[in-house]
């Protein structure tokens, strides 16, 4: 009988064994071809790709509310299609965040641009004026509280914008409504604060977009945004 019994513990065990063996070895075969077990949707699907690039590249990276890398880029080949939250942030910079929905195949644009919080506003010299002039704004308009680049729309806001930019990356765009100049992603996202004024009237961005300058009152100023 105690034969028996030992005989059937070394059956289940091994049988057992094989069985995670299996598993293992399936779920390992399943990753290298670009698929993974959808336990929710009790499915197999194709996995989806996830790159984000920054600048600056020493942050924080977050995706559904997780620490994923503290520099970019970064990489995640094996995630189920769906919508991710993704976050980018560093000390004394305005957070970057998107909501990017993932398909099979597929790598959607992810490149986030990290503004500085509250930069500092000084006096810039007149001679900058000519700065003014030199901003390529033909594919971009301004339809009262609308923005329009390339003939498609970007985003409404309920306040008139009285005059926009194209930021040096032509993926952002520096607007001002009322007393305060803000940027923008070109697909609406990210709406955040770089300075305020009393009496703007003219906008401009130099040195590779670090610097923003602006009209105010007829004086100049100028701001490090980046």
């Amino acid at each position: 009988m105690k034969k028996f019994k030992k005989t059937i513990f070394w059956a289940i065990f091994w049988l057992m064994l094989a069985l995670v063996f299996s598993a293992s070895a399936t779920a390992t075969l399943l990753k290298a071809y670009g698929y993974k077990v959808n336990l929710q949707a009790k499915k197999i699907q194709k996995t989806a790709i996830l790159y984000i690039q920054s600048d600056p590249k020493d942050v924080q990276i977050y995706v559904n509310d997780q620490l994923k890398s503290q520099k970019a880029p970064y990489k995640d080949e094996y995630l189920l299609p769906g919508v991710y939250s993704v976050e980018v942030k560093k000390d004394g910079y305005q957070t970057w965040q998107k909501s990017v929905w993932l398909d099979s195949g597929t790598v959607p644009d992810c490149e986030a641009v990290l503004f500085l919080d509250n930069p500092k506003t000084s006096p810039a010299s007149d001679i900058l004026k000519e700065l003014f002039s030199l901003n390529n704004n033909s594919n971009l308009e301004v339809k009262n509280d609308e923005l329009w680049l390339n003939s498609k729309f970007v985003t409404r806001f309920s306040q008139k914008i009285e005059r926009a930019i194209l930021y040096t990356d032509e993926e952002h765009i520096i607007f001002q409504i009322a007393n305060e100049i803000r940027v923008i992603d070109i697909d609406g996202g990210n709406n955040l604060e770089l300075a305020q004024g009393k009496a703007i009237t003219n906008l401009a961005v130099s040195n590779f977009g670090r610097t923003l300058y602006f009209e105010d009152s007829g004086s100049i100023f100028q701001a490090q945004i980046r």
